[in-house]
């Protein structure tokens, strides 16, 4: 069936209302020294299972370039329950992301052949490896931006609204963007708990099974060329892990999370809801521009503006203690350093007479 204005307002109305009863019923059962112990995944994963089911049942398929299988989603599922047991009884990330790197091996090695047509070029099999090690990591690294309460949140509502937005007009399938409808008000349930002083956190465990169904969607997106808009959604997450990684490498920093630059900005005293509020505003900014990217003449031309706004965002958020110059403080400042050299020039021209 055509996905109907109904059909949207009913998934997106039963998804959040739902949410919102069990986790208000969770935070009143549950509760202790203000934060639940136990993960938030079993209470609301069923909730994204039962749309899967129904977009299988009931959503056509005829706007895919390359079609969902019965067995991908039965084993999306079962491999997204996978992580999140074993990621609750172990805590090492070592084991973790083996256990990521196996599930999401497993289903691109189910994948046909012809899903890969477009990397044509380059032998399938190096293209499988490259896929299962980039969507792993992307997978495994949404932890860190969960410093603090509602980061990874907000990062994981931006990425579904924008796919669930790419779908009505057209750029993903009808069924990958009620998926995308399902996640985003599921999230927004729980961002209204999940926001400092947050009375549920995101465990570690849940975190990485969120991100590995929401990779997966990532991926599927992607694969129906979307990629471009995707990248540009996700490019706060991307910098701020690039960055940290950067500094553990360059600078000899033992701990990405600490040298994130929201975790930053927190540390030297900027408050949670003046970070929620900037990364409000950058989130809403890649979500309209990066759905402007279904339009563009180019792949590159957004993601590359995506990248530089972010990237001066980034360093303001992190040094939000230091005031930032304006135009005449620049100018004057340039002109004061243009008039020293002059006069160290006049100096060395009177020592060499």
């Amino acid at each position: 069936m055509e996905t109907s204005i109904i059909t949207i307002a009913g998934i997106f109305f039963i998804c959040f209302s739902v949410s919102f009863i069990v986790l208000n019923i969770l935070i009143k059962n549950k509760v202790q020294n203000g934060k639940i112990n136990e993960g938030t995944f079993p209470y609301l994963f069923p909730i994204i299972c039962g749309v899967i089911v129904f977009t299988n049942q009931f959503v056509s398929t005829k706007d895919f370039l390359f079609p969902l299988f019965n067995i991908e989603q039965i084993g999306i599922i079962f491999l997204t329950i996978g992580i999140y047991l074993l990621a609750q009884k172990n805590h090492k990330n070592k084991y973790n992301f083996i256990c990521i790197l196996i599930s999401y091996g497993i289903l691109i090695e189910y994948l046909p052949k012809e899903y890969f047509i477009q990397f044509s070029e380059y032998p399938t099999e190096l293209i499988k490896i490259a896929l299962i090690i980039i969507l792993s990591l992307f997978c495994f690294c949404f932890q860190y931006l969960n410093g603090i309460d509602g980061i990874v949140s907000i990062q994981f509502i931006t990425t579904s609204i924008g796919i669930f937005l790419l779908s009505l007009l057209g750029g993903v399938p009808q069924a990958l963007g009620l998926i995308g409808l399902s996640i985003t008000s599921i999230f927004l349930a729980f961002l209204s708990f999940n926001l400092s002083p947050a009375r549920i956190n995101m465990d570690s465990a849940s975190c990485l099974s969120f991100g590995f169904i929401i990779s997966w969607l990532i991926f599927r997106s992607s694969l129906e060329g979307s990629s471009s808009c995707i990248i540009s959604y996700n490019m706060f997450y991307l910098y701020t892990i690039l960055e940290g990684f950067i500094k553990i490498i360059y600078m000899q920093q033992t701990s990405l999370m600490q040298n994130t630059n929201y975790v930053q900005a927190w540390i030297k005293g900027l408050p949670s809801q003046d970070i929620y509020r900037n990364i409000y505003r950058i989130s809403l900014f890649l979500l309209i521009i990066g759905t402007f990217q279904l339009y563009a003449p180019n792949q590159y031309s957004i993601p590359l503006l995506s990248f530089i706004t972010v990237a001066w965002f980034s360093n303001n958020l992190r040094n939000w203690d230091k005031d930032s110059p304006n135009y005449k403080e620049i100018h004057k400042e340039a002109i004061k350093e243009l008039k020293n050299n002059i006069n160290e020039i006049k100096n060395n021209l009177r020592k060499d007479d």
